[in-house]
């Protein structure tokens, strides 16, 4: 009764994100890569969430990624692996936002505004699928624990 609610105890989320590129001029994994980590870099993105101006904290949120290759030339799979606590979590639309920004070969909060709009409207990648693979709690050494713990139920089967 008094344990704090799940979404509190959550402090690691996973996310797949499937890229779909424009198949007449696709960017290259490694031009997105390029992208991401010069995000990385600059440790954050500047942005806009109605009246307020945000930053999203990669430094702190984005533990780490993994880009491959998809089925098709024109596809991407981006794999996230974030913290998210009451500093702050990953929103991975601003993400792509400011990486779309950068691909596009101008400078994120610059060139182009990152407005928070929930599904970003991009250029370079015609429309991605955002799906949370993963939410896990960190225990005391910052091992990956289940949120539910797993109980057993103790019956023993009947016997004559």
């Amino acid at each position: 009764m008094r344990t704090p609610a799940l979404t509190a105890q959550l402090t690691r989320l996973s996310y797949r994100i499937d890229l779909h590129l424009d198949p007449e001029a696709p960017v290259s994994a490694d031009e997105v890569r390029r992208a991401i980590d010069t995000l990385r870099a600059d440790h954050g993105i500047d942005y806009a969430r109605g009246k307020k101006s945000k930053r999203l904290d990669l430094d702190h949120t984005l533990v780490g990624y993994e880009l491959t290759a998809g089925e098709r030339p024109d596809h991407l799979v981006l794999m996230l692996d974030t913290h998210a606590d009451n500093e702050g979590s990953m929103r991975p639309e601003i993400l792509l936002s400011a990486a779309d920004v950068l691909l596009q070969g101008l400078t994120p909060g610059v060139d182009a505004p990152i407005v928070s709009t929930g599904m970003q409207d991009l250029v370079t990648i015609c429309s991605y699928d955002v799906e949370r693979q993963n939410q896990a709690c960190e225990d005391d050494e910052g091992r990956l624990v289940s949120p539910i713990p797993v109980r057993t139920c103790g019956f023993a089967p009947h016997t004559r």
